[in-house]
């Protein structure tokens, strides 16, 4: 499965930020899904690795398979 992932500031590794629901007929055919949206200024997340709240902004986001 597909995700979007964010790189920790702190801890420098990366994370989960949300699965990313492909049809698996046209997986790796196509380009890639757009990305979820992220409010006005960025949005305050804490990474999974090392527990920090950082801003991230929809930029950031970065593709992987698995």
């Amino acid at each position: 499965m597909p995700y979007w992932i964010l790189k920790c500031p702190q801890c420098k590794k990366d994370f989960v930020h949300s699965e990313i629901n492909i049809d698996k007929e046209h997986y790796g055919l196509c380009a890639l899904p757009s990305k979820p949206e992220f409010p006005e200024g960025g949005s305050w997340l804490e990474c999974t690795n090392c527990k920090q709240t950082s801003l991230f902004r929809r930029f950031q986001l970065m593709f992987a398979r698995s």
